[in-house]
């Protein structure tokens, strides 16, 4: 999961440091750029340009809801909160989840830029959760373990979860920026029942404490 975040972390900043060279000025570069980053990783679901005045200028791919955006004022957005808080301290931050104009479940990252030392605008990146997590879950696990995945007191993502089950549960965290998600990792009961030696008990431990280095 860390490693998935980590890469859509690293695009928008690369493509906010492009916009903040002027690179991606032109319009047609800008949406060429924004499609390739749409394809590539999966759960990025829309690009956009929120000028100094925080009003929507542009907005990547262009489907109708992502192109409905246009023109909007940015801090009537269900994460406004959050990254406002960007313009303030002027770094990079990322929203709560929250459900999304464009449909769907997710979480803004959006980055401040300046030119001439004063602020010109943001970047910012939507990515939808549900499709995240099948990108970083996709190696399997799901016959094996249950997962969980929040943001403080705000469930994130579940799969096969039951907070009855504590056993041989483990937890581990996520960094998104200026949050932290928590990852609880637990054995299903069937997986749990299998295992009836001591060395497949410590197959078991070791198999989440592995789970939990990989998230």
């Amino acid at each position: 999961i860390q490693t998935a975040v980590d890469a859509r972390v690293g695009l928008l900043r690369m493509l906010a440091d492009q916009r903040s060279s002027g690179l991606l000025d032109n319009m047609a570069v800008a949406e060429r750029v924004a499609n390739q980053a749409h394809e590539r990783f999966p759960g990025m679901a829309v690009i956009t340009w929120i000028d100094k005045d925080e009003i929507l200028r542009w907005s990547f791919p262009r489907t109708p809801a992502n192109q409905a955006l246009i023109g909007l004022d940015a801090r009537k957005f269900p994460t406004a909160a959050f990254t406002a808080q960007a313009v303030v301290t002027r770094q990079p931050m990322a929203s709560r989840p929250a459900d999304l104009m464009i449909g769907g479940r997710g979480f803004t990252m959006t980055f401040p830029i300046e030119r001439g030392g004063k602020p010109f605008g943001r970047l910012s990146g939507v990515t939808r959760v549900a499709e995240l997590m099948d990108v970083a879950l996709r190696k399997g696990g799901e016959s094996t373990y249950r997962l969980s995945v929040s943001d403080e007191d705000q469930p994130l993502f579940l799969r096969n979860w039951s907070d009855s089950q504590r056993s041989y549960q483990s937890e581990s965290e996520v960094v998104v920026l200026n949050r932290r998600w928590t990852v609880k990792v637990q054995p299903r009961n069937e997986y749990v029942a299998a295992l009836k030696t001591p060395a497949k008990t410590f197959v078991l431990v070791g198999g989440l404490f592995f789970s939990i280095g990989m998230a």
